[in-house]
């Protein structure tokens, strides 16, 4: 009987879903984007929500849409957020379809973190803090021991960031999730560097920039690489205890780039992945399409007075989804939905036996 009635609950779904999700978006979208059909896949949406300090209305609007529209995530995992959504304000709704709640905060005590909302039971099955540093090659080479470098390891004392593993079992199968949000270093590198040289010609500076930004430099001079290295381990480690009949996705901000020429420059066609993204994905399937996550549409009109962030401003995808093993991807897409600097990441995913 209900393989009969298939055909006509997916079209009343997409008429539905039509109706329905009233997303706001930086560029307009054709037909529905979410819409599915499987009853045991998971569907899960990554979005780093700055802290919520980008567009908290258009946020809570779209949120609020999402939990409406027939292919609603099963999961939402928000970055650099705090342990409530209060201040947007979201409907009771909201809260009774998920429920589920996990805070993993960045440093001890720290109010941002990792926040997960789920619509079923959450098992955290490990959790790990990753280090900025490899700390015994910056105590043991005297190279390291410079003002430059001990001011370097000040800053990044408390910047541990976690690396996540949850399973969200959704009518009988097993679903595995594996999540961070690693290191944003260049920003606090260039401070210090400009501390240090403040004679230096803006040439070099620039060079500094774009040296760290592509993530170039091997992980014990740049933070985000030894962190991408140390996740990376953190899945290698979980991989082989896996199940063989569990899914798994891999999804974060990961501030590496996929490409090191972004795609609104001239020279894209010599685009290379960084360092650090080389680390991640290894043996990783990757399930998405090259599209920007960062800077938004939205989060360029919010600043446009502001002299330091242009509409120039090189786009780039930081945040990634991968799959692994048996685990085929039903669908996998940017959004570009208003509310912050990133793009969320919507996946679907399912057991391919």
């Amino acid at each position: 009987m209900l393989q009969r009635l298939r055909p006509f609950l997916f079209v009343f779904s997409i008429i539905y879903a039509s109706l329905a999700q009233g997303l706001e978006f930086d560029v307009p979208q054709s037909g529905n984007l979410l819409i599915t059909q499987k009853a045991t896949s998971l569907k899960a949406l990554w979005w780093n929500i700055a802290g919520l300090s980008v567009n908290k209305k258009a946020l809570a609007t779209n949120l609020s849409q999402l939990t409406h529209s027939p292919s609603s995530p099963d999961i939402f995992i928000f970055a650099e957020a705090p342990k409530k959504l209060l201040k947007l304000q979201l409907p009771s709704s909201f809260y009774k379809k998920f429920r589920h709640q996990k805070h993993f905060p960045y440093s001890p005590g720290a109010n941002k973190g990792l926040l997960v909302l789920s619509r079923y039971p959450i098992r955290t099955v490990s959790h790990k803090a990753l280090r900025p540093f490899n700390l015994k090659k910056l105590r043991d080479e005297a190279r390291f021991q410079t003002d430059f470098w001990k001011r370097l390891r000040k800053n990044f004392a408390s910047n541990f960031r976690p690396a996540i593993h949850l399973q969200i079992k959704k009518r009988g199968q097993i679903h595995n999730i594996y999540a961070t949000h690693l290191l944003n270093p260049w920003f606090s590198y260039l401070k210090s560097y400009n501390r240090k040289f403040k004679k230096t010609s803006s040439w070099s500076k620039m060079a500094v920039r774009f040296k760290l930004f592509l993530n170039m430099q091997n992980e014990a001079y740049n933070p985000l690489v030894y962190q991408a290295i140390l996740f990376r381990i953190f899945l290698d480690k979980a991989f082989p205890k896996a199940l063989p009949h569990q899914t798994h996705l891999v999804l974060g901000d990961f501030n590496a780039p996929d490409r090191t020429v972004p795609d609104n420059f001239s020279l894209s066609f010599l685009a290379q992945p960084s360092l650090a993204y080389v680390f991640l994905s290894a043996r990783l399937n990757k399930i998405l399409d090259h599209h920007y996550t960062i800077p938004t549409l939205d989060y360029l009109e919010k600043r446009k007075n502001n002299p330091h962030i242009t509409s120039k401003k090189p786009f780039f995808m930081v945040d990634h989804a991968f799959t692994w093993g048996s685990t085929v991807p039903l669908t996998a897409r940017v959004l570009p939905l208003k509310g912050s600097d990133h793009y969320p990441i919507f996946a679907e995913i399912e057991h391919k036996p």
